[in-house]
């Protein structure tokens, strides 16, 4: 998970300081939650690393990420 979590620090200091914004909670702790269990998969892993770093940046943030992680 340590790995996971540099990878997704590098993805968040990339993006303009001016679009960085704190997740919404929902994402966060359920994007977390799931990467858990996505570990051994590494295109579900990526994805839900995806999902949280976008939902970071202003200028992707959308709503619907939230069915994503229904």
């Amino acid at each position: 998970m340590k790995k996971e979590l540099e990878k997704m620090q590098a993805k968040y200091d990339n993006i303009p300081q001016e679009y960085q914004v704190e997740p919404s909670s929902y994402i966060a702790l359920k994007g977390v939650n799931e990467l858990n269990y996505a570990l051994e998969e590494d295109h579900l892993k990526e994805m839900f690393e995806n999902i949280l770093i976008s939902d970071m940046d202003s200028r992707k943030k959308v709503e619907y990420y939230h069915l994503i992680l229904k």
